[in-house]
C-alpha cells in the first residue's frame, strides 16, 4: 500500500513537472514570437534607422532574446548588431563619438556571439567584423579598423568566389579609411572596385585578393 502511495505521489510530480515544462516553453515560444515580430518592425522601419521609435523596438526585441536564449545563440547577436547599426548611423548623421562606441560595444558583443555559436569562417561572424571596423575607423582608429576589415575580409575571400558582391562592403571599407587619411587616389581605386562588384564588371581581375595583400600582411589578425 506503501509503495503505491509513493508511486502515485511520483506520478503526480513527474506529471506536475511536464505540465511546467510544457507552459515555460509555450512561454519561451510566445516571447521570441514577440521579440521576432519586433524585430521585423524594426526592419520595415529602417529608413528612421536613427529614431528612437526604430531604437526602442530593437531594444525590446534584444532583452526578450537575452532573457529566454543563451548569450551565444546567433539571435541575440543579430539583435545586437542591428541595435548597434541604429547608433552607428546615428553616428554618420550627428558626428557624435559616444554614438559611435555605443555602437562598438554592440558590435563587438555581436561578433563575439556569432564566432561562439557560428565559427570564426561564418559570412555572417564576418559581417558582424566588417561592421565593428566600420564603428573604429568612424572613431578615428584606422589601424584597428583595418584589422576587423582584414579579418572579414579573409573570410569573405576565402569561402566566395573573387566576383563576389559582398567583397565590396570590405573594399569600401579600406575606401573610407584611405580618405579618412588624406589618400585619395587610394579611396577613389578602392571604390571603382567595390562598384565594378557590385554591378558585375570586375572581370578576370581579383581586388579582394589584391587588398588583402596591401592590407592585411602586416595587420595583426589570427
Amino acid at each position: 500500500m506503501q509503495n503505491r502511495s509513493v508511486s502515485l505521489l511520483y506520478a503526480i510530480l513527474l506529471l506536475f513537472q511536464l505540465i511546467y515544462a510544457a507552459a515555460a516553453q509555450t512561454v519561451d515560444t510566445s516571447g521570441l514570437s514577440e521579440s521576432d515580430r519586433l524585430f521585423a518592425l524594426a526592419k520595415s522601419h529602417w529608413a528612421e534607422s536613427t529614431s528612437t521609435y526604430v531604437e526602442d523596438l530593437l531594444k525590446k526585441s534584444l532583452v526578450v532574446r537575452k532573457a529566454i536564449l543563451p548569450e551565444s545563440d546567433p539571435r541575440v547577436a543579430q539583435a545586437e548588431d542591428q541595435l548597434a547599426r541604429v547608433y552607428f548611423n546615428r553616428g554618420l548623421l550627428d558626428r557624435k563619438r559616444a554614438e559611435f562606441q555605443k555602437a562598438e560595444a554592440l558590435f563587438t558583443k555581436a561578433a563575439s556571439g556569432a564566432r561562439l555559436s557560428l565559427g570564426q569562417q561564418s559570412l555572417i561572424y564576418a559581417d558582424y567584423l566588417g561592421d565593428l571596423g566600420a564603428s573604429e575607423r568612424e572613431q578615428g582608429r584606422y589601424a584597428d579598423a583595418i584589422v576587423e576589415v582584414c579579418k572579414s575580409l579573409k573570410i569573405r575571400r576565402s569561402q566566395l568566389p573573387p566576383d563576389a558582391p559582398v567583397l565590396a562592403a570590405s573594399l569600401t571599407n579600406f575606401s573610407h579609411i584611405e580618405a579618412a587619411r588624406g589618400n585619395i587616389k587610394e579611396a577613389t581605386e578602392l571604390q571603382n572596385w567595390a562598384r565594378a562588384l557590385l554591378d558585375g564588371s570586375v572581370g578576370n581581375g581579383d581586388p579582394a585578393s589584391h587588398a588583402i595583400e596591401v592590407y592585411c600582411m602586416d595587420a595583426l589578425v589570427s
